[in-house]
């Protein structure tokens, strides 16, 4: 039975077992075709502190990000569960950044950034 699109699938009910079905190319097949790509989503940020807004503006630019809404440091459990597939963390002084909350953000996290004077509560290692 023909069809009307441009791939045909050729059907033998004779043919072994060992041989595929025949597939018929027609000219049609062989057109130039535009492609859209796709613009990459945003990279996903988490914020372990309430950050002023000017911050914030500047990392919705590029990112979307979530936050913690408090003044006070994250607790463990909930920055664990807050990273999960994270591409960025953006913390401060006192945000304890070790193997367990690295390992939970996943293969997904490029980059571990820190507002403050040193790097010592980030487990570099």
């Amino acid at each position: 039975v023909p069809s009307n699109s441009s791939t045909e699938l050729v059907n033998n009910t004779t043919m072994s077992a060992n041989l595929l079905p025949k597939i018929v190319y027609t000219p049609a097949m062989f057109q130039t075709q535009t492609i859209q790509h796709r613009r990459p989503k945003r990279p996903l940020v988490y914020v372990t502190r309430r950050i002023p807004q000017a911050g914030v503006d500047v990392l919705l630019k590029t990112c979307n990000i979530k936050q913690w809404e408090s003044e006070l440091a994250v607790p463990k459990g909930e920055m664990i569960y807050s990273v999960v597939g994270v591409d960025g963390i953006l913390c401060m002084q006192g945000d304890n950044i070790d193997a367990d909350v690295l390992n939970a953000a996943g293969p997904h996290l490029r980059v571990v950034a820190a507002m403050s004077q040193s790097i010592n509560h980030i487990d570099v290692e």
